[in-house]
C-alpha cells in the first residue's frame, strides 16, 4: 500500500511539473502569436489548462491531508507540523497548503499572499528568539505546530503560546536579550544534552542557579529525538547541573 501511495504522489508531482511548463509554453506561444492569453482564441484551451492543474493541485493537497504525506519523511522536512497546521515562520505565521518533500519546499498561505514556497530553514524552529505580543521577548523550547502552540521560556518563567502571537525578534542587540532570558538557570521542561544522552529537564533540586544543583533528566530514546514530546522518555537520569547543557 505504501509504495503504491509513493507512486501517485510521485505521478501527482510530474503531472504538475510538466504542466507548469505547458502552461509557460502556450503563453510563450500567445504573445509570439500577438495574441492576448485572455481574450485570444486560445482562451478556450487556457482555462481548461488551468482548470486541470487546479484540479491537480487540489487532489495533491488531499492527498497530504488525508494521511498520505508519508509522516517520516514529513518529519524530516518539518517535524510536528502537517498540511492545515500554522506556523509561524521569518514572515510571520501562516497555514501549511502543501509539503513538498521532492524538492524540500513547503507550500504556505500568509494573509499577505495566497501561495508562498519557503525552505524548511525559514520557519522557526527550537532555540529561536521570539517576540510574544503579551509576554515580550523569549525562546522557543518546542514547537507544537500540530495543535498551534509552542512552548516558549521567558525570563519569569515559560508556557504554551499560540502560534499567531508569536514573531521573530529582530532587534540588533540579540545576544544580549537571549542570555537575559537565559539568565535563570535551568527550568523544568528544558531540552538538554547529558552525558548520557539528550533529554529534557523533569525536575530539581537546589536552587536552579547553584553549581549544587540535582536535576532529573528524562532521556529519549536517541538524539534524532531530541525534539520528541517530553512523554517519550526512555529513562531517568540525576546529575549535577553542571554536567547538563541547554539544547536550545
Amino acid at each position: 500500500m505504501r509504495e503504491r501511495l509513493m507512486n501517485i504522489k510521485a505521478i501527482y508531482e510530474d503531472i504538475e511539473m510538466e504542466l507548469e511548463t505547458l502552461h509557460s509554453v502556450w503563453e510563450g506561444m500567445a504573445r509570439y502569436l500577438a495574441e492576448d492569453p485572455i481574450g485570444s482564441s486560445t482562451e478556450y484551451v487556457f482555462g481548461l489548462l488551468n482548470r486541470f492543474l487546479l484540479d491537480v493541485k487540489v487532489a495533491k493537497t488531499l492527498l497530504f491531508r488525508k494521511g498520505v504525506s508519508f509522516v517520516s519523511e514529513a518529519n524530516t522536512l518539518l517535524p510536528h507540523a502537517y498540511v492545515g497546521s500554522i506556523v509561524a515562520t521569518k514572515f510571520g505565521s501562516g497555514v501549511i497548503t502543501a509539503l513538498r518533500i521532492a524538492d524540500k519546499r513547503i507550500e504556505m498561505k500568509f494573509p499577505w499572499s495566497r501561495e508562498a514556497y519557503l525552505a524548511p530553514s525559514s520557519i522557526l524552529s527550537v532555540g529561536s528568539l521570539v517576540r510574544c505580543r503579551q509576554w515580550g521577548v523569549g525562546i522557543i523550547r518546542e514547537t507544537c505546530y500540530d495543535v498551534g502552540f509552542c512552548d516558549v521560556r521567558f525570563v519569569f518563567g515559560y508556557g504554551k503560546v499560540r502560534v499567531e502571537d508569536l514573531v521573530l525578534e529582530t532587534s540588533s542587540n540579540l545576544d544580549e536579550l537571549r542570555l537575559e532570558v537565559l539568565r535563570g538557570g535551568f527550568l523544568i521542561g528544558d531540552p538538554v544534552i547529558t552525558p548520557f544522552g539528550c533529554g529534557h529537564v523533569q525536575s530539581i533540586r537546589g536552587n536552579p542557579q547553584s553549581s549544587t544543583t540535582v536535576l532529573s533528566v528524562g532521556l529519549l530514546a536517541s538524539e534524532s529525538h531530541s525534539v520528541s514530546s517530553k512523554n517519550a522518555c526512555t529513562a531517568i537520569a540525576f546529575m549535577a547541573v553542571n554536567h547538563v547543557q541547554r539544547n536550545y
